[in-house]
């Protein structure tokens, strides 16, 4: 894979690709939990020691204070096969592992071992710790002693007084190219220019990511105009970027990280009708698979799988950020069940298509299906019932009209099925799952980012979902309806393939006059108002890489 910067890998140099090479043999006997409240430089340094090896390292980063969320994560570990949990810290702690040790007494570290990875200014630290992960190597704010093989990161020129060192990358760019060119694999992570997370770097690591930075223009999500330039913005930054950086070759996936407030999520489009329901007065659609749109079709057909790494809470992303890929290292036992919530009723068999493809594709599973029977506006979840088999199941579909806080029949918030605080409340029972949501408005913030951490989103993330389809507008329109997973379901797939086919059956229904199906209008051969019907308004909230096999091992 070639980039725009050509800068030649120190021969003696062990590169290494992440989640390319696992080979786990009990992966799980320790899992490191890193204290990012430390300070900046120990949480990068010990992200990089931890992962200093040439097998997979369970590693996850959290705050360790909020019991709210700290609990999610003792639910975590709790799933994990048999193991020792390692909190690393620059202090001791209440939370509950089964040891802690401070940074620079981590097991096995070496200083003398591979590289050394100089960060010249604490604002190249996240880039030059990735350099050092893919060399193996080890990070440091201190020049290198003469002689070592070096990386020096924000540093320009040869000093006089230091020999024999291999890479100088003055500028972010070259450094940013630099550990692009240690990957070998296809992917590619979008993150806000000067946004880099530790982890967004842990799973650029595991996934063997390539990074793209992007400039995002001012804008807010309560403006239409604001959000349609930055939308276009971000995506004409990522087609002009990604020959350069693929060297022509095609994205395996697109990756977002970010939430909607420093990369745009939904992409609002003109229609004759105004949207009067609707937060900007129009239609809006999602702006992940115009991201992933990369031949520029104006049906909106996705190319890649994309899905987006994001959480209005810190400690509920770097969970998120990590679940899948641990799922593919054997980290969960197999699930007994799938479950089919449809709280619109049967529909004219409807919900029994739904079920039965799901059942199909998935057949070791035991399906079943809740609801009312027939619609009713007024029905209430028997919520225990349902926990009860959401607990056991690897996939969870619902239906139903939505709210970013709650799902329910009738759109009602005194009728609540389910909400982000049933979610929570039953966050110590539930097995990571993926959550496929078709209902309005699921996936988008609430009026006010300070009761964030009662939306739906939050309450899947608690319950460790793998991830959630959710939708990105307060008017579906009809594309929430599960039939149309009719052409795409299958369990041989990443989940953000399963996205990407879902949203090219719709955009073919429309441009290739296909055959609507049940609950969506019908193509009317006017192009505009086709090609307005064919956008999709769902977007995967997680790792598009994860595979949908409900047992890998």
């Amino acid at each position: 894979m070639a980039c725009a910067l050509a800068i030649s890998i120190p021969a003696a140099a062990q590169v290494r690709h992440g989640g390319q090479a696992v080979t786990p043999d009990r992966p799980f006997a320790t899992v490191w939990v890193i204290d990012r409240t430390m300070e900046e430089l120990a949480v990068w340094q010990t992200l990089v020691h931890v992962t200093a090896s040439g097998g997979f390292q369970p590693v996850v980063l959290h705050g360790g204070e909020n019991p709210r969320w700290t609990a999610s994560l003792q639910h975590l570990l709790r799933s994990l096969p048999q193991g020792d949990s390692v909190w690393v810290s620059q202090a001791g702690t209440i939370f509950d592992v089964d040891r802690w040790t401070s940074p620079d007494r981590v097991a096995g570290l070496d200083p003398s071992h591979g590289p050394s990875v100089y960060s010249a200014d604490a604002s190249f630290d996240p880039i030059a710790a990735l350099i050092a992960m893919r060399l193996d190597g080890v990070l440091t704010a201190e020049m290198p002693a003469a002689g070592r093989p070096s990386v020096f990161v924000g540093v320009g020129g040869q000093p006089a007084q230091v020999e024999g060192l291999d890479v100088y990358l003055p500028t972010p760019e070259e450094a940013v190219a630099y550990a692009n060119q240690l990957s070998r694999r296809p992917v590619v992570m979008v993150v806000r220019a000067g946004e880099l997370l530790p982890e967004y770097i842990l799973w650029a690591f595991q996934r063997d990511a390539v990074i793209l930075e992007v400039a995002v223009p001012p804008y807010t999500i309560y403006d239409a105009a604001s959000e349609v330039a930055a939308v276009e913005a971000v995506r004409d930054r990522i087609r002009g970027a990604l020959p350069r950086l693929l060297d022509g070759e095609m994205p395996e996936a697109l990756v977002i990280a970010g939430d909607w407030h420093q990369i745009p999520f939904r992409f609002p489009r003109d229609n004759p009708n105004p949207c009067a329901g609707c937060d900007n007065g129009v239609f809006e659609y999602s702006a992940d698979l115009e991201y992933a749109n990369l031949d520029g079709d104006p049906w909106g057909e996705p190319d890649v799988p994309v899905g987006r790494l994001m959480s209005p809470v810190r400690d509920l992303l770097a969970i998120q950020s990590v679940v899948g890929i641990w799922r593919e290292n054997g980290a969960f036992a197999a699930a007994t069940d799938g479950v089919v919530l449809d709280l619109l009723g049967p529909r004219g068999g409807l919900r029994d298509d739904t079920a039965a493809r799901w059942r199909d594709a998935f057949p070791q599973q035991s399906w079943s299906t809740m609801g009312p029977d027939p619609y009713d506006p007024g029905f209430r979840l028997d919520r225990g019932a349902f926990f009860d088999r959401a607990d056991r199941s690897d996939v969870v579909v619902v239906h139903g009209h939505g709210h970013p806080d709650f799902l329910s029949p009738d759109g009602n918030p005194f009728n609540e099925s389910l909400s982000g605080r049933h979610l929570m409340n039953r966050k110590s029972t539930g097995r990571p799952a993926f959550w496929f949501v078709h209902a309005c408005s699921t996936g988008k913030p609430d009026m006010d980012d300070w009761i964030a951490d009662q939306t739906l989103l939050v309450g899947l993330q608690s319950r460790l979902a793998y991830g959630s389809l959710m939708a990105v507008e307060i008017l579906a329109a009809g594309s929430g309806d599960p039939s149309w997973w009719s052409d795409a379901v299958r369990p041989d797939v990443t989940v953000g393939e399963l996205v990407r086919r879902w949203a090219a059956a719709s955009v073919a229904v429309y441009r290739d006059g296909g055959l609507a199906p049940k609950g969506l209008a019908q193509p009317t051969g006017e192009p505009e108002s086709d090609r307005f019907n064919a956008f999709g308004v769902l977007s995967w909230i997680g790792d598009p890489l994860t595979p949908m096999n409900v047992d890998l091992r």
